[in-house]
């Protein structure tokens, strides 16, 4: 069976990439096109990421199933509350946005993993946080809190 991704362009250059898989992406073009990729056709590898592409909105084409999303180094400023459709999400990678809040429904996430929020602009963060008993990583460096709510000690495993 042929591996098929779906691919739109974005704004800066990325590297040559290998996937888990083993796939290889290039992804350099002369004029200065990025690509943002969603992996979603390969059942262990469904990921979409899109980073350093100057995304002001979380985008609205990633698909369900995703397992991991990475925009990292964006400039979006929230994450929509219809991130709870994401269930089978293990991963969100949002750092270095410009993100101000994070909405109740990251709790919904029945198996997230990874939630990393290193450098954004975020003073508080929902108590429904505690809900992600799955979490092993959580990455909220350089941020503005100001207050953690006690529910963070729920994911004390």
């Amino acid at each position: 069976m042929a591996k098929s991704m779906t691919i739109t362009p974005c704004k800066r250059s990325t590297r040559r990439r290998t996937l888990r898989g083993g796939m290889e992406t290039a992804f350099g073009f002369t004029n200065n096109t990025n690509l943002c990729y969603n992996d979603s056709d390969n059942i262990r590898n469904r990921v979409y990421e899109c980073r350093n592409s100057g995304l002001t909105q979380f985008p609205s084409d990633i698909p369900k199933g995703t397992i991991k999303i990475n925009l990292y180094g964006n400039k979006i400023t929230e994450i929509p509350k219809s991130i709870a459709r994401f269930t089978h999400l293990r991963e969100i990678n949002l750092s270095y946005n410009e993100l101000i809040s994070i909405p109740p429904e990251i709790g919904k996430l029945p198996k997230l993993k990874i939630l990393k929020l290193t450098k954004n602009n975020l003073t508080s963060i929902p108590p429904e946080i505690g809900n992600l008993t799955r979490l092993k990583t959580l990455e909220l460096n350089d941020n503005k809190l100001i207050t953690i709510p006690p529910e963070i000690g729920n994911l004390y495993q």
